[in-house]
């Protein structure tokens, strides 16, 4: 238990380490000039992978001259258990994966409030452009129960029946009995609500000599804190912190 403590805290001070050094970014390094073309709006949409899940965003931006860029936007996120590993019952024909001792499915709704700076490296192509974005958020976190179908045998023994029921670690013990996970549906009507906050910050670069058309690619980091533990997982421990590198894909256009 102690060594679970220590890897999770050595994650929360990795993460913030490297929000630090990405703000720090525009301390060292100038402001890239180049011309917007009377642009001073933006919007984009695109796809996150990130440590532990993926999920889909989308950003509206504007900049005028001498004026802090103002950016807003939502991500909706799926964010996986990192102990999480999906089986399958071998003992009947048409079973379906699912993780044994997980209690909730994970998805977070994060708006977002932020801004940009444009930054210069001699050595990166023309057509390529990198800025520094960061951005904090609040988060509503949607805690989906995990329904699983049970195998129940018919009188006599020879047929069964496959009923689904909220998973409970006291009752769903005999894992030759479980024929897997249910619909995406399924357990939608008891959904849990908890909220949280977020920091997020990466390099974004565009690529491509079109200042009208956008295509970025950004990595970098996020941090979700919520207010109280996200109960996720049934065994092992669960945690109200969650530090995550990302990967995102965006396409837009300004205006």
């Amino acid at each position: 238990m102690v060594r679970k403590v220590a890897l999770s805290t050595f994650g929360v001070w990795h993460v913030g380490w490297l929000i630090g050094v990405l703000l720090l970014l525009p301390q060292v390094l100038p402001a890239q000039n180049f011309e917007h073309h009377g642009y001073t709006t933006e919007l984009t949409g695109g796809i996150i992978a990130h440590t532990n899940g993926f999920g889909i965003t989308g950003k509206f931006g504007s900049e005028y001259k001498e004026q802090i860029p103002l950016v807003a936007g939502l991500d909706f996120l799926y964010i996986r258990h990192p102990k999480e590993a999906r089986i399958k019952n071998p003992f009947y024909d048409g079973t379906t994966p699912y993780v044994f001792g997980k209690l909730n499915s994970l998805f977070v709704i994060r708006p977002f409030i932020g801004s940009h700076r444009k930054l210069s490296i001699r050595v990166l192509p023309r057509d390529v452009r990198l800025r520094l974005n960061y951005s904090i958020g609040l988060d509503l976190a949607l805690l989906k129960p995990v329904v699983l179908g049970i195998v129940r045998y018919n009188p006599g023994g020879t047929t069964y029946r496959v009923e689904y029921e909220q998973y409970e670690p006291a009752v769903h013990t005999n894992q030759t009995a479980i024929f897997g996970t249910s619909g995406f549906f399924e357990g939608l009507d008891d959904l849990q609500l908890k909220a949280g906050t977020s920091l997020k910050a990466g390099l974004e670069y565009k690529i491509g000599r079109d200042d009208r058309m956008l295509q970025l690619i950004e990595t970098g980091v996020i941090l979700d804190v919520f207010v109280s533990e996200i109960p996720i997982f049934a065994f092992g421990e669960n945690q109200r912190v969650f530090p995550n590198l990302f990967l995102q894909f965006s396409i837009g256009q300004r205006w």
